[in-house]
């Protein structure tokens, strides 16, 4: 047989206030309030900047890659929020994602280095073979000047 809920638990009054006393004591430095007042101050500028700049909040989350989630999610949530999503170009993408501007909008260009199966060597060669010549006009001289393979 199953005790009733106020069978459940007898506590003293005293006791009782007793904790009580000791939790709201806790509260006052339990969590220091610098910290709270800090996270407080990043969360509202990180919203602020979501809600007005979001290419350029999301392609700077994205390139810090410290999310909680697949970068996957957060490419789907700039769609969400009407950002245009640029694929991976030998010519104009960086290692990471970043932001670009198209018309004084801003988009989100995915990084070289999302690209499945590119190897850090090729990344390395490419980036600098643009750096050093410049845009790459053809597959065979993007082939030729940063040595990667055609497989």
């Amino acid at each position: 047989m199953r005790p009733r809920a106020d069978q459940l638990c007898r506590i003293a009054q005293a006791d009782a206030e007793r904790v009580w006393e000791l939790i709201a004591n806790f509260a006052s430095f339990g969590f220091c309030k610098a910290h709270a007042v800090t996270y407080g101050r990043i969360s509202w500028r990180a919203a602020w900047l979501k809600t007005h700049h979001p290419a350029v909040f999301l392609a700077s989350f994205l390139a810090s890659d410290t999310g909680y989630y697949d970068a996957r999610v957060y490419v789907e949530e700039a769609r969400r929020l009407g950002v245009a999503i640029l694929p991976p170009d030998v010519n104009q993408s960086g290692t990471s994602f970043a932001p670009e501007w198209i018309g004084g909008t801003a988009a989100l260009r995915v990084g070289l280095g999302q690209v499945k199966g590119l190897s850090q060597k090729t990344l390395d060669a490419l980036l600098a073979a643009r750096a050093q010549r410049g845009p790459f006009v053809s597959l065979p001289e993007f082939l030729e000047r940063t040595g990667a393979q055609k497989d």
